[in-house]
Parts: C-alpha cells; structure tokens; sequence
C-alpha cells in the first residue's frame, strides 16, 4: 500500500489524483463486495483447492499489469542503510504535525473499529439471525465503500482534512445501532452508511499526502502512516473480547460509537489540519 500511493503521482497528472485514489479505493470496494460471493460459488461448484488456485492466479494478472507500467525515469535515492532508511522515514513523518496527529486519531478510530466487526459476529449471533445477518451488514459496509468511492470522484474540497474527518463521523452510525440491537436490515443500511465515510476519507488522505509532502519521501511518509493504520487492528480484536466481558458488549460498542463522533472534532482543533488548503493542482 505505502508503495501504490507513491505510485499513483506517477501515473496521472496533480488534477487527477484524487480522481485516481477514488478509483483506487472503488476497485477494493468493489472486490469487497464480489470477492466473497465468487468465491463462494467457486467452493461450492469446484471446492476450496480450486478457488485457491484462482485467487494465486489473480495476483500473477496483477503483477503482468504492474511490470507493463510504463513510469518516468526519476533519480534513485543514495544507498544506505535499512535503520537510515527508516530514520529518514521518520523524520519526514514527525516533521509534519497534520501527519502523525491525525494518524494518531485514526489509529485509535481503527482500534475501535474492529470493536464493531468482533463484537458485531457476536451480537449477530446471539440475536440477530446468525451469519446470514452478519454477512447482510458487512455486505452493506462493502456498498457504502463503493458509495463513498463515487463521492470521492465528484467532491474535491478545499480544506480536504476537515471534510474527510467529519466523514468518519459516519462510522458511529453502524456501531450505535448494533449497540442498541435493532434488526438486521437498520444495522446494514446503518453500514452502508458507515461504509461511505471510509472510502472518502482514503482517497482525500491519499491525495492530500501525494501534493504536500516530496514525491522522494512519499513512500517513506506513507509506510509509516499504513504501520499506524494497521498495527491497530490486532489490537483492536486482542481487546475487544476482554473489554466487552468487563464492561459489556453494548456499553463497549457505544464507547465506541462515540468516539467516532468526538474524534473528528478533535482533530479539526488542530490548526495544522484544520487550515490545510487543497488547490487541486
């Protein structure tokens, strides 16, 4: 992923780079939504080994796709070593205050997210239908990233930071319906709404990461960024069991929930975010 959004700047021109990130994320989105249902028919009509084999297939595809880009030659950086490489990274990170402050804000909102899709099985289990209604509301979340993959294509603010953050106010939506146990169909239509905020939010972040920080470090900045992202999400599941046996699942769910207002809100008192401009060059 660090090494894609590098990528992307070096494929279209600045006025189309949010274009580009949102047909980026709609793809994904759109894997979300197909991926599990082919896959499906495929292990039911041929069996596991076939689809295996299938999804292996799809990677060498992708592979044949990249080594065909034809790219701008650009000067390598000089050689050094791995630890310089990532003090290098580091540095550029840390230098850049509506960096590593709203990554510190995502990387909790991750953590809690995955809240929604442990805890989410459970209270689908226990009294909501079972998986078919656990499949019905991650299926709206795949809906509501495509959703918000189409929106990211047609909106282009100004101050994308501010715009984006209130977007991850939606994800409060899901999990405070599922805390409140309401049926099946509100949680997933609640999800498609959940699912709108996510998607926008990655291909403004995206674009805002392409045009303000040096397309050298780019790669550097952005592995950082997806180590924040990522490392949340093991914790987030590590945490969700023993949080919900101590105070409860819904009381856990509804922390949750709000967090997912509060938080943007947060970020914006930061300066840095709230008054960076996108000229959309």
């Amino acid at each position: 992923m660090p090494a894609s959004t590098a990528l992307t700047p070096l494929t279209v021109g600045p006025e189309l780079l949010q274009e580009a990130n949102a047909l980026r994320g709609l793809s994904m989105a759109f894997g979300d939504v197909i991926g599990p249902a082919v896959s499906g028919a495929v292990v039911a009509v041929a069996g596991s080994g076939w689809a295996i084999g299938f999804d292996s297939l799809s990677y060498a595809v992708s592979a044949v796709f990249l080594a065909s880009l034809r790219l701008p030659r650009r000067e390598p950086l000089p050689p050094q070593s791995f630890l310089r490489d990532l003090q290098d990274g580091w540095r550029e990170f840390t230098a850049r205050t509506w960096v590593w402050s709203n990554l510190v804000f995502i990387g909790v909102g991750n953590t809690m997210f995955n809240w929604f899709f442990v805890l989410g099985a459970a209270v689908a289990r226990r009294s909501l239908g079972g998986a078919g209604s656990w499949g019905l509301i991650v299926s709206g979340l795949g809906l509501g990233a495509v959703a918000g993959g189409v929106l990211a294509l047609r909106v282009r603010p100004r101050r994308p930071l501010v715009v984006a953050n209130l977007g991850l106010v939606l994800f409060a939506v899901p999990t405070a319906l599922l805390a409140l146990h309401l049926p099946a169909l509100v949680v997933a239509a609640g999800a498609v709404v959940g699912g709108v905020g996510g998607t926008f939010f990655n291909a403004v972040w995206e674009t805002t990461l392409q045009r303000h920080i040096p397309p050298e470090r780019l790669s550097r900045v952005t592995a950082y960024d997806w180590f924040v992202s990522t490392a949340a999400n093991p914790v987030g599941q590590s945490v969700a069991g023993p949080t919900a046996g101590a105070i409860g699942i819904e009381t856990t769910l509804g922390i949750a929930a709000g967090y997912f207002v509060a938080a943007p809100f947060l970020v914006l008192a930061i300066p840095s975010i709230r008054h960076l401009r996108d000229d959309g060059t």
